[in-house]
């Protein structure tokens, strides 16, 4: 019998991670420059490999090594969500509090949400939040990584990723879509984030 290519004991996953009521968020250049950062900071202090992720309007995908077997998935979902909602929530609320609203990014003009989007986005995030005793509530709850169990699975899922934007109708390409490592498969400019080798 042939052997999985991927053992369960070594901590490869997919990982969805979407936000309150489908909100979108991570349509403005601070929200998606803070996700950027937050795997880079993972992937630095958590050793953590980063195989393919894509940045949607509401939610994330990703495929993640955790390589410190002593980190478990539930300690990295529990640092990743704290760590961007924490930031989101001050980003929303100064540019609330200043009167300046954050500018959604040019590609996603499809969507045409106006300033009175991101102020009730925040306005229902933190009525959510309230709801279990928190200022501020961005991710659902219901996210269940999946295990990476073989090299067929990790395919479809890197596949479905990229995929995502095409699906949705934000590009007509997946190399066309800057929030993504598809560009990175393809070797076209793809500094925007360290992504390890498959």
């Amino acid at each position: 019998m042939k052997r999985n290519w991927f053992k369960k004991s070594e901590n490869i996953y997919f990982i969805t991670n979407t936000v309150c009521g489908w909100k979108d968020v991570f349509i403005y250049k601070k929200t998606i420059e803070l996700v950027l950062s937050s795997f880079q900071h993972f992937r630095k202090k958590r050793n953590i490999l980063l195989y393919a992720y894509v940045i949607m309007p509401s939610h994330l995908h990703y495929i993640i090594h955790l390589k410190d077997k002593k980190y478990d998935i539930s300690c990295y979902q529990r640092d990743f969500k704290k760590f961007i909602s924490k930031k989101v929530h001050k980003i929303f609320r100064d540019s609330i509090e200043t009167k300046r609203p954050l500018k959604a990014e040019n590609i996603f003009n499809i969507l045409n949400l106006s300033n009175t989007y991101f102020v009730n986005s925040y306005n229902y995030l933190k009525k959510i939040g309230k709801m279990v005793n928190q200022s501020f509530k961005l991710w659902m709850d219901d996210d269940k990584p999946e295990v990476i169990v073989s090299r067929k699975f990790f395919l479809q899922k890197m596949k479905y990723i990229h995929e995502n934007p095409v699906r949705k109708g934000l590009v007509i390409e997946d190399k066309n879509y800057p929030f993504s490592s598809a560009r990175d498969y393809i070797k076209l400019d793809s500094d925007v984030i360290d992504i390890a080798e498959f």
